[in-house]
């Protein structure tokens, strides 16, 4: 999951993921989708490390919502802040978010 700026109009985005599609250097391009979501009240946190480090900051984050007297609802996602592939090493920035009760 990745942000798109409320700036960003749908012909804008359809319009890029056409020319992404086009070049051809884009894989896994047909599989992007357009989703708003309207989930209620979340705890996330702002994870900065590799992969393997988050399941250490999920544990921070659940445990965080039970002190506040919260439950966990449904599965957490993330938001990818910037990519993989081009953050310095341990240095992935990732939103994990989990939806609450």
């Amino acid at each position: 999951m990745m942000p798109i700026p409320g700036v960003a109009s749908a012909d804008l985005v359809q319009s890029t993921l056409e020319s992404l599609k086009t070049r051809g250097d884009a894989p896994g391009v047909d599989q992007v989708r357009i989703e708003c979501f309207e989930e209620g009240l979340c705890a996330q946190l702002l994870h900065i490390g590799t992969y393997s480090d988050e399941g250490d900051d999920l544990d921070r984050l659940h445990g965080q919502i039970l002190k506040r007297g919260y439950e966990p609802r449904g599965w957490h996602h993330e938001i990818y802040l910037n990519e993989a592939s081009q953050a310095h090493e341990g240095r992935l920035q990732v939103i994990l978010r989990q939806p609450v009760a």
